[in-house]
This record gives structure tokens, sequence and C-alpha cells, in this order.
């Protein structure tokens, strides 16, 4: 992109515009970790196509590469009848219709998981971990991948992690958007206002910001209230959000949608626009509701623990330096 730069003595730098020139370009990625940084990587995977890479899998040698280790497996299977018949510890992260998964269908969709966590984030260790539960359902935006979840147990607790996976290999979604971008290219399907709605639902719920995810809101059994939420709390977001719009086109021929949209203890209503494979764009926002009792999730790279009550502040004290 281009941009504007303004430097005034010691005060901070500020950029006063930017503008977007080029995206999605095949450069090779460092990563950063506090002071650390690697040299510029480009995996096996992201040699090829994403979306080619989920539906068809690694070719097992292409020009210059060797043949992709596997690795270890990273997420040894404690599936069975027992924990099958267990309650999953949140809900799922969108509404779709989800099946959970007998274990020789998990078991292969694990291995397609830690093969792919293995090409692409080769520095996650999951050591302690073991899957206890998988369910799937159908994206019909996206034809021949499916949208797993797994469930987790280690030492510390229980965790949760989702990913794209297909007949080839699997993505698992980190919150950020490049993923997405570069899958968009060959695999988005959003020629129906009902795909690009649900489109618009899942991408809002696995790109995140600071705070978390922009879940979008129907009515309000879709707000995950806390303990200390009563009926007036209840009837205020009643009163306030309503399920999303009709999709509607501009000129160019892009999706337009109004909707609700959470995002950590805040309502706001928003607009957005979806054209093709392009970036989804959030047009307008307006705050609505602030400070709301919703149970939270800490989000950390592909994981993310169940929605618990929220913590309370600690008090104000006079002592304080």
């Amino acid at each position: 992109f281009s941009a504007t730069f303004k430097i005034l003595g010691s005060a901070p730098v500020e950029m006063t515009d930017d503008t977007p020139l080029l995206a999605d370009l095949p450069v090779m990625q460092r990563r950063y970790d506090g002071l650390l940084r690697s040299p510029p990587q480009l995996s096996a995977a992201d040699a090829l196509s994403v979306a080619d890479y989920l539906t068809r899998g690694l070719a097992p040698e292409t020009e210059g590469h060797e043949a992709a280790d596997p690795g270890p497996a990273s997420f040894p299977s404690a599936i069975d009848a027992s924990t099958i018949a267990q309650e999953w510890s949140d809900t799922p992260p969108l509404a779709l219709p989800w099946r959970d998964l007998p274990p020789p269908e998990a078991d292969e969709v694990l291995a397609r998981l830690s093969h792919s966590i293995h090409l692409r984030h080769g520095d996650l260790r999951f050591e302690g971990y073991r899957a206890t539960k998988v369910r799937g359902a159908p994206l019909p935006f996206y034809p021949d991948i499916d949208l797993i979840d797994v469930q987790l147990e280690s030492a510390a607790g229980v965790e949760l992690m989702s990913a794209l996976v297909g007949s080839g290999g699997a993505l698992p979604l980190d919150g950020t958007s490049s993923p997405l971008h570069a899958l968009n290219a060959n695999a988005l399907d959003v020629t129906s206002a009902e795909k690009a709605a649900t489109y618009l639902r899942f991408f809002c719920a696995f790109v995140r910001g600071a705070e978390g995810p922009f879940d979008i809101l129907s009515d309000v059994g879709d707000v995950p209230l806390d303990s200390t939420a009563d009926e007036d709390v209840r009837d205020m977001i009643s009163r306030t959000i309503s399920p999303m719009s009709e999709a509607s086109t501009n000129d160019e021929g892009a999706w337009l949608f109004s909707a609700n949209v959470l995002y950590a203890n805040a309502i706001f209503s928003a607009t957005f626009k979806i054209l093709g494979s392009a970036p989804v764009e959030m047009t307008d926002d307006t705050p609505l509701l602030a400070d709301l009792p919703v149970m939270q999730r800490r989000y950390d790279g592909v994981l993310r623990t169940p929605a618990r009550q929220t913590e309370a502040k600690p008090a104000d004290t006079d002592d304080e330096a």
C-alpha cells in the first residue's frame, strides 16, 4: 500500500493516510516472537495453492523441494465411545449442521491436521494434549471443504481449535485473515445470497480483533450471558438487536448486509460488503450496548478456551503507589 507519514520531534510517528495497492502477494514470511525473528521462509504447503492443498494434498515431490516430512503425531487420540457420549465443553463456534465424528473418521481428520500444523506451524508443540472429541460441518461457500472443531485436554484443562479440512489436508484457523484470503482466490463461492450470508458469519467468527471475534447475532440467545445477567439485561438486548438483514446488492455486484455484532462485551450495528473473493469490508459501525455481563473465551493462536464466567476485577485500594 502507499502511505503518508508525519514526524514531529520526539512525538510518535503518525501514518496519516494509506491506500491499498496490491494484495495476496506470494512473499516469504518471517515469524516474530518477542526479540527473535526467523529467516524468510516458504513452506511446501505455501508453495502451492491453498485450495489445491486442502482438496488434493501435497504432491510427493515438487521441483526444488524434497517430499515433506509429516512429522510426529501432534494429537494422540483418546476418542472412544465414552468420550463421544460426553458433552462438549463449549457451544460450536458457528451455527451449522454439526455432527460428532466417530473414531475412524476423527483419527483421519486429526492426522491431516497434525500434518498441516507440522508444515505450516512447525514451532507449535502439543505435548501433553490429547484429542477427546471432533465435530464437523459442511460449508456451502467452500465446496469439498469442512469446518472441523477439535476438543483437546491437557493437565492445564480443556481447549478447542478449529480448522478447515479437505480430502487432501487441513488449514488451522488462527484468527488471522491471510490464510482465508489465500484460500478464497480459488475456492470461495458466494454466488448466492445464502452462501454470502453464511460466509460473512464464518469470516466474522474466525477473524479476530484484539478482544476476540466479531460474532453476528440473530437474537438474545446468541449472546453468552453469564450468571449475573438478570431479566432486565436480557430484555434490553432483545429490544436492541434484530436478525441480519436480507442481502442486497450495489452497482458493482457486491453483496451488502446489515447486522448486529457482539465484540468482547459490547454490541454494535454494522454494515458489510462482500465482492467475490475480495476481503470482507465493514463499511460502517455504530455502538449500541457496552459493558454487558458476557462469558469470555481466551484466544492464543489456534487455541481457544471454552466460554467462562467473567472474572471480577479487583477492588480499588487506597494504598496504590
